[in-house]
């Protein structure tokens, strides 16, 4: 499944720069359920597929929902780039976000319940990063103090 999404979001971006909005969103459409079959929607929450492995929404621009996204906090601090979500993981990508945003953000993780097996470490002046689990499932948060970007990610895999 992976190399077809990889295979789609390459057609998908250097379409972009070739055509206009409307007519990008229909041959889009078309490209996209060509390589995946009809399971397959396109809109403002970006790219989402179905298929017999399961389901994964690809996008940017804000914090996904449904799926893995609704075992986390949402984060809203920063500018979202990248998300990734799908039945058993997540992973975020945000820039612009400041230390006390990471701080703030791994204090809302705990609340959540990932508590278990914590690991936490500072790189002094370069990374700060949590790690912990609940029950089988385990959430990354890594903050990258001169880029000011933080990477959230979930691995659901494990969960019973």
């Amino acid at each position: 499944m992976y190399k077809r999404i990889i295979a789609a979001l390459l057609a998908v971006f250097m379409l972009g720069a070739l055509t206009s909005c409307n007519i990008q969103k229909k041959i889009t459409d078309g490209i996209l359920k060509g390589i995946f079959g009809k399971d397959i929607k396109v809109d403002d929450d970006g790219i989402t597929i179905i298929d017999e492995e399961g389901k994964v929404t690809i996008g940017g621009g804000k914090w996904p929902t449904g799926l893995a996204a609704d075992h986390l906090p949402k984060f809203s601090h920063g500018e979202i780039i990248t998300a990734i979500n799908t039945d058993e993981g997540l992973a975020v990508a945000a820039a612009n976000v400041k230390e006390e945003h990471y701080r703030e953000y791994v204090q809302q993780v705990k609340q959540k319940g990932f508590v278990e097996e914590p690991e936490e470490h500072e790189v002094q002046g370069s990374t700060l990063s949590y790690v912990a689990y609940k029950g089988k499932a385990v959430v990354g948060v890594v903050y990258s103090i001169p880029n000011e970007t933080i990477q959230i990610t979930l691995d659901l895999k494990n969960e019973d």
